[in-house]
This record gives C-alpha cells, sequence and structure tokens, in this order.
C-alpha cells in the first residue's frame, strides 16, 4: 500500500478518534459533583433499631451535613422534632459537616408494632424526614455496627484489649482535649 492507502485511513480514523475523545470528555463533565462549602441542608438519617434486654427497642439515627465547612445549628421545635412522642428526644441541634453515624437513639416500647417514628429537619424552607420502623432488615447489632465505623465503637472510640485475650475487659482510647506533638 502506497502513501495514499495510509492517508485515507489516517482521514477514516480521524472522525473516530475526535468522537471517543468528545465522549471521554463528556463522561468526565458529567460524572463530576459539585462540592458546597455553605448553604446547604441537613438530612436525617435512620441508621436502624436494636434490641434492649427488657424488650424495647432503640431506634438509632444519624444525619448528612451537605456541607463541607458549614457547621449548622437547627434548635428543638417545628423545624426539628421527632413524632410520635413530643419535640425533644435527644436529637442533636448542632450538625458537623458530612456524614455522622449512629448519633442517638430514641427508646421505644416492646408493643411500637408496625409504628413510624419520624425525625423531621427543616431548615432553608426545605423539609427532610427520616422514618424508622422495626422492620427486620433495619435491625443492628454491634458488629453491623463496629463494620459501618470501621472498627470504632458506638461510641466512637477504638476499643482494645489490655491482655491480648478475650478476657472481657478492654482499654479505652481517647482521643485528645487538644493537639498532641509527636516530634521528638
Amino acid at each position: 500500500m502506497g502513501a495514499r492507502g495510509q492517508g485515507r485511513r489516517t482521514r477514516a480514523f480521524g472522525p473516530l478518534g475526535v468522537a471517543i475523545v468528545l465522549a471521554c470528555a463528556a463522561v468526565q463533565v458529567t460524572s463530576g459533583q459539585y462540592k458546597f462549602r455553605t448553604g446547604q441542608t441537613v438530612a436525617p438519617v435512620f441508621e436502624g433499631w436494636e434490641r434492649n434486654p427488657d424488650g424495647t427497642f432503640n431506634m438509632v439515627f444519624g444525619y448528612m451535613n451537605r456541607n463541607y465547612e458549614e457547621l449548622v445549628d437547627v434548635p428543638i421545635g417545628p423545624d426539628n422534632n421527632i413524632e410520635p412522642g413530643g419535640p425533644d428526644q435527644g436529637q442533636p441541634t448542632h450538625f458537623f459537616t458530612r456524614r455522622s453515624q449512629f448519633v442517638f437513639r430514641v427508646k421505644v416500647p416492646k408493643d411500637f408494632g408496625n409504628k413510624d417514628l419520624i425525625w423531621t429537619l427543616t431548615m432553608r424552607g426545605h423539609t427532610e424526614k427520616a422514618y424508622a420502623s422495626l422492620k427486620i432488615e433495619y435491625e443492628l447489632d454491634k458488629r453491623l455496627i463496629m463494620m459501618n465505623n470501621a472498627g470504632i465503637s458506638q461510641r466512637g472510640m477504638p476499643e482494645r484489649s489490655t491482655s491480648g485475650r478475650s478476657s472481657g475487659s478492654s482499654t479505652v482510647l481517647r482521643r485528645p482535649s487538644r493537639p498532641v506533638n509527636l516530634s521528638p
């Protein structure tokens, strides 16, 4: 094949190459996600429920603050309430940035049945709700909670055995209340 044949091949792949480059660029643009530092809402999240030894249940909640920098405050009342049972059931009023799991529990009676417990948050004219129910698919246990927290206990602190054996005793390592200098 001479120089003429190679030219035709190059011209034939030219439009195809341009189409592939444009398709890749379009995927990158459409798969991007905007990160908002401020101005976004907080979504309440139902994490699941736990069984208590006395036959009652704990409904476990967390939240997602969609802001990357803004800490949000929503006081207890019409904009931050849980029903049934009254507006204040231990839910937070100060929301740290991004996802916070297993933040608080609301105890419900043995006979709660098929009812829903609803946490409602309203801010910036937008209402979000988390519906908690005793569906078996939402039952939590310590293992599941620790897997969701990358091995960190329910209280948000790593647990370590003091003896290396499973004797039942453990030392809880706490985060320091102020910065710690690790250089010698």
